[in-house]
């Protein structure tokens, strides 16, 4: 993706950056000053991934209403450009910089000078403002079409995408709050435009200088004169070859793609969407389980200012900012009660011992962060919690979970205690360490068990794969050396690419099969016959010397086997001879998918990726 033109264009501007910042607190002729936080940038993989995408339109003329100096407008060339720029001091420096790009730079609003453009743009692209409301006096002068929409950013796209051409596109920087009510996107599809593709950047993506940065989770989107019933959706890290992996996807699938896609109208952020993939995996686990909304099963009480909350039964309490945990016993709350919602549970239904470790969970604090609201200091409402679905087990089963949390919990002190004697008693230890030995074998195994549910909670991704069967064919009912092949592929594509976890035995909708079919028809229910011809199959296939960049182990979950391959990433090339063609071939991983690699393409994945990892 990155290429030395686009690499030198970042450090320059980097670099020019760091010069501004040393100079910050000289007077510039606009009377100002520059701040760390007037240089909030984006990440360099994302300024990359932005310059490759736009290119990609061969642009011609470009658009930016509200150029700062951090802009991937003035660090790259997408053509002719116009632009307006609102601070005075970033004009005064863009224009000290500009030395051969002939940017056309207007000192003002955007949101006013947009209205006096009479011309057309290939490209639109802009890192707006984040979280600016309009003012009383620019709500006056809006056109009523924009009458509900508070948020200045938004109003300033549109204007913008009605300048676009026919096969135009617009890229902008979004936080998760643009999607939460649909607005905008409502506003945008009066005017005939859609949002085409989101790209995910993780929270706290924008950095400054000196250490100053924002938490706020933040999006690119795409947007475009075609209307589609999906969007593309992928998260960007700064695994270079995963992103080009990702832009060639979505320029050749676009949101028709199988992989990837999430319906029109249902993003609200990176999070969000994490815990509804997670819901669906435990939707096909815990099937005996009963969804419930809160709000059929609780009372949610806040607290005011400097108030306090009563002791009350069958009640945990929930902090609205923050981190802390869920706890179930007041008097060990140890924050404000302002800063506290009280869940009072239908003990016909809910343990509120069991909710307060369900929401300690690592999916019930992903829960409780998906539902969290605000730009700067995200705030967990009632009304928010009022609706969440909450998966609820039998109350003999929701008893069973609490009486083993106690039984853990005085373990852990009588381990505690176990602890701080040792060392002082060790001839006395010798008795027990038997027992400690059993422990970990049982432990051990339920981790496992443990640790293959999490995966498939977490669903595939480029990282993780899942095969219902190595060798049966279910729907033929026989053998099939098609099944090897494909599982035999995704371990070479995790050998070359940044490694990965592949899981036999466990089907695409996140049930938990097993290879107990197998195990019965090929190899007479015997594991030792079943890993035996597995490694005959590796060896065969991959060959022996790939032995140390995997760990494979099989977990019992719930009565079914299911194979974990965990590979780790080559230090050479690693290729498949296919047992139909009898010819090496070169797989690499993708988003949630596995490429196989020829010609060109192929010479040039392996001359660049880094084999030293």
């Amino acid at each position: 993706m990155t290429n030395k033109t686009t690499m030198t264009a970042i450090a320059t501007h980097r670099k020019r950056l760091q010069e501004i910042f040393r100079e910050s607190r000289i007077s510039y002729q606009s009377g100002g000053v520059l701040t760390p936080r007037d240089m909030l940038r984006l990440p360099e993989y994302a300024l990359s991934f932005i310059n490759t995408l736009a290119i990609t339109t061969k642009p011609k003329k470009h658009l930016d209403p509200w150029v700062t100096i951090t802009s991937p407008s003035i660090i790259f060339d997408f053509g002719a450009f116009t632009g307006f720029c609102i601070n005075k001091v970033h004009s005064e420096v863009v224009q000290l910089w500009d030395t051969d790009q002939g940017l056309n730079l207007t000192v003002g609003d955007g949101l006013d000078l947009l209205d006096t453009l009479d011309e057309t743009f290939d490209l639109v692209t802009s890192i707006l403002p984040l979280g600016y409301r309009l003012q009383p006096a620019e709500k006056q002068s809006l056109d009523k079409r924009f009458l509900g929409i508070h948020d200045k950013a938004t109003i300033i796209m549109a204007k913008s995408l009605a300048l676009l051409t026919e096969d135009g596109i617009g890229i902008f920087l979004v936080t998760d709050n643009f999607f939460y009510d649909g607005k905008a996107e409502e506003l945008f599809a009066a005017d005939g435009f859609y949002i085409d593709a989101i790209f995910a950047l993780a929270s706290g993506a924008l950095g400054g200088e000196m250490g100053s940065g924002t938490n706020i989770a933040t999006n690119l989107i795409v947007i475009r004169r075609k209307s589609q019933d999906k969007y593309f959706f992928s998260e960007l890290t700064n695994n270079e070859e995963e992103m080009q992996l990702i832009l060639d996807k979505y320029l050749v699938d676009g949101p028709q793609g199988i992989d990837r896609t999430l319906l029109r109208g249902t993003f609200r952020g990176l999070a969000a969407t994490k815990l509804a993939r997670q819901i669906e995996k435990l939707e096909t686990q815990y099937k005996s389980f009963t969804s419930y909304k809160i709000d059929d099963i609780c009372e949610i009480r806040g607290c005011k200012t400097g108030g306090k909350f009563d002791e009350t039964e069958n009640a945990i309490y929930v902090p609205k900012v923050g981190n802390s945990p869920a706890i179930n016993v007041l008097s060990n709350v140890t924050i404000k009660h302002q800063n506290l919602l009280q869940l009072k549970f239908d003990p016909k239904v809910v343990n509120a011992v069991y909710m307060q470790s369900y929401f300690r969970s690592a999916l019930g604090r992903l829960m409780l962060q998906s539902e969290t609201r605000g730009s700067v200091i995200r705030n967990l409402s009632k009304a928010s919690l009022l609706a969440m679905p909450i998966p609820i087990p039998s109350m003999s089963e929701q008893n069973n979970i609490v009486a083993n949390m106690e039984k853990i919990d005085k373990l852990r002190e009588v381990i505690n205690e176990f602890e701080n004697e040792l060392a002082l008693n060790p001839t006395g230890s010798s008795s027990i360490l038997e027992q400690l030995d059993n422990m970990i074998d049982v432990m051990g195994s339920l981790t496992g068990a443990d640790k293959v549910r999490a995966l498939v909670r977490d669903g595939e991704s480029s990282t993780l794969e899942f095969k219902q069967t190595l060798s049966w064919n279910v729907r033929a009912n026989k053998k099939d050396i098609a099944m090897q092949i494909a599982s035999l592929k995704q371990i070479v594509a995790f050998l070359n690419s940044s490694g990965g976890t592949l899981l036999i035995g466990v089907a695409d909708d996140g049930s938990i099969p097993g290879v107990d079919l197998e195990l019965g028809k090929l190899h007479k229910n015997s594991l030792d016959h079943f890993q035996t011809g597995f490694k005959n199959l590796l060896k065969d296939r991959i060959g022996e010397q790939f032995y140390p960049y995997f760990d494979v182990v099989i977990h019992n979950v719930d009565g079914a086997h299911v194979l974990l391959i965990n590979c780790r990433p080559s230090k050479t090339s690693c290729w498949l001879i296919n047992p139909e063609t009898k010819q090496e071939e070169f797989y690499v991983r993708a988003p949630a998918a596995t490429d196989k690699l020829e010609g060109r393409v192929l010479i040039d994945y392996i001359e660049n990726h880094n084999w030293d990892v």
